[in-house]
């Protein structure tokens, strides 16, 4: 009998995992790496791109690409929000051109979960088709069976769809706890939500969710960039705008923005160094001046918070 597989599959990276002699270990892409950023371009041959090939080029030339597609998954016309692709009028689900070729969020997700079929069967040397796969707790039932078709048309029989919280409880080891309350507060690439689960002897008992599916790390990196744009109009005496106009130094500003994010992590300050066409930005922000930034895209998770205890009849 086959492996059978647990698939996080992520707006900015997705991963494939499984348990061998009791534990858990991550899989290698054919990258050599454990994640896999979910992100999708065409090279200038036309050739499609996957990982961290694809990521490079979204910030070098980001209208040859899709990523945060997981954003989109269930979505129809109308509820495209702010992304920068170009998208097929009218179409439900939504569709987007790449190329000569479109797509819709299910069949780009398709793509990067038979890449990480792919990476599976040649790190275990046997041919895998079963998968448990996460998805945010607050995804509906439309979200919830684009990400099963997903998987039919990347070739994996998905067993389960796993609520992401309910798998970082697993993953922290408290279903080894005999009872009690957990909160998990989950924020990821794209998506948030907060789960009150309830354990006893091992079984976990949702007692609540709430979330959002727009709000995520992008969204912090996002509002840093437009606060260093801000600062590039009054240093270059150019309209804020204009400069948040130009795709190519917008893609620079969101991944040093990014950078700079995952540096606060164990830094307290962090060098912003940018140059475009000749000019040149540089400054050495504080963790305490990005969290000022930071916080108000945050503080509609407090809500969330408290709707979800309140929910739970613990509020």
């Amino acid at each position: 009998m086959s492996q059978v597989v647990g698939i996080d599959l992520g707006t900015t990276h997705s991963l494939v995992a499984v348990v061998r002699d009791g534990k858990s270990e991550m899989v290698q892409t054919r990258e050599g790496r454990r994640l896999l950023p979910s992100v999708l371009a065409i090279g200038e041959d036309g050739a499609l791109e996957i990982g961290y090939k694809a990521r490079r080029r979204k910030y070098q030339d980001p209208k040859r690409c899709l990523f945060s597609v997981k954003r989109l998954m269930g979505c129809g016309w109308g509820e495209q929000g702010d992304f920068p692709f170009d998208f097929v009028a009218g179409e439900t689900p939504l569709r987007m051109r790449l190329g000569e070729h479109t797509y819709t969020a299910v069949e780009v997700s398709a793509l990067f979960l038979q890449e990480l079929r792919w990476s599976a069967e040649a790190a275990l040397g046997e041919k895998v088709h079963q998968a448990v796969i996460t998805v945010p707790a607050y995804f509906n039932d439309a979200q919830r069976q684009a990400t099963r078709t997903a998987g039919r048309l990347a070739g994996w029989d998905v067993l389960r769809l796993l609520n992401e919280p309910t798998a970082a409880a697993l993953a922290y080891g408290v279903d080894r706890t005999r009872e009690g309350l957990i909160a998990v507060y989950d924020l990821g690439g794209g998506t948030f939500d907060i789960s009150i689960l309830k354990i006893r002897e091992g079984i976990f008992e949702v007692l609540s969710t709430h979330g959002n599916t727009q709000l995520g790390g992008d969204d912090l990196d996002r509002v840093f960039a437009l606060r260093i744009l801000q600062e590039m109009g009054d240093l270059w005496s150019e309209d804020p705008s204009q400069l948040a106009s130009d795709p190519e130094l917008f893609t620079k500003v969101l991944e040093a923005s990014e950078g700079a994010k995952i540096s606060f992590s164990e830094q307290t300050s962090v060098l912003v160094a940018l140059e475009h066409r000749g000019r040149y930005y540089e400054k050495t922000w504080t963790q305490e001046a990005w969290e000022s930034f930071v916080l108000p895209v945050l503080e509609p998770t407090r809500q969330s918070c408290l709707q979800a205890l309140q929910d739970a009849g613990l509020h």
